[in-house]
Formats: structure tokens, C-alpha cells, sequence
């Protein structure tokens, strides 16, 4: 996996951000994958003041490389 592209955390925050706003969540689920992101929306989460648990769910590989989400 390289390196997002710039501007990406920028978009992928402000599109959570206002979703965050429309639903108010208290939890919401991304993959490990994306740590980065996950930190980031973390951080979000924390200077905006959402009351909303950010977890981080692990991404299992098949063996030929395909994730699957756990059931």
C-alpha cells in the first residue's frame, strides 16, 4: 500500500465530520487498515467535541490476499 494521496485525511475528516454532525453516533467502526485514518478521526473527534467512540476493527486475509469483515 503507498503513501494517500495529499488532501485525503483533509476530505475523508470533513465528509465524517458532517456525517458525525447529520446522526450523532456514540460509536463508530472503521478497519485497522486505515490507522492513520483512524487517529485521525480520533483526533476529530476529540477537537470537535463529538461524543463518539471511535473502534478499530481487524481486517482477516484470506490467503489469497482478500479481507472479509467479521461476522
Amino acid at each position: 500500500m503507498g503513501f494517500p494521496r495529499p488532501g485525503t485525511f483533509k476530505g475523508v475528516t470533513t465528509v465524517v465530520a458532517k456525517l458525525f454532525q447529520i446522526h450523532q453516533p456514540t460509536r463508530a467502526y472503521f478497519w485497522l487498515e486505515g490507522l492513520s485514518a483512524i487517529l485521525i478521526i480520533k483526533q476529530m473527534v476529540n477537537d470537535l467535541g463529538h461524543a463518539c467512540e471511535i473502534i478499530g476493527l481487524p481486517i482477516i486475509r484470506e490467503g489469497d490476499g482478500l479481507g472479509h469483515e467479521l461476522s
